[in-house]
């Protein structure tokens, strides 16, 4: 969580609940960005396999 507080807060300006307030968005918002682009990853893979696998049948 320190990673997120400094992120939105790099110069310790803001009040401790608004830093951990932003802290928490941010956080959330970094993990549903990843899980975004596993969901796209996994997408590409698995419409790559069926096309590769519809030629061999």
């Amino acid at each position: 969580m320190d990673k997120f507080e400094r992120t939105v807060d790099p110069d310790g300006l803001l009040a401790p609940e608004e830093r951990a307030f932003r802290a928490e968005h941010a956080r959330k918002e970094h993990y549903l960005r990843l899980s975004r682009k596993s969901a796209q990853a996994r997408r590409r893979r698995i419409c790559r396999n069926k096309h590769n696998a519809g030629g061999a049948a």
